[in-house]
């Protein structure tokens, strides 16, 4: 197994310490979620994907949205602007 970049190990140790303090309820949606990443085979297993069949372009265009939306009027701004896609 590959050593990963700094960032990576400790995005993973602040998820593991999350997960391991909070009740399963509120983390099987993560969880899921995780389980849908391209490579995450192993734990497709144990958590049903949330999202089927993700790629890499849907992971990074997920992670770009991620990365930018800093509370809760940045998400209404996206819904707003997903639900005027649909409408066209």
């Amino acid at each position: 197994m590959h050593k990963p970049p700094k960032k990576v190990r400790d995005a993973v140790e602040s998820l593991l310490d999350w997960l391991q303090n909070t009740d399963r309820k509120h983390t099987a949606g993560v969880l899921r979620f995780i389980a849908s990443f391209p490579g995450a085979d192993e734990l497709e297993d144990i958590y049903e994907p949330s999202i089927p069949l993700m790629g890499w372009r849907e992971f990074q265009e997920i992670q770009g949205v991620m990365d930018a939306i800093e509370g809760k009027d940045d998400v209404e701004y996206l819904v707003s602007q997903i639900m005027r896609e649909g409408d066209e």
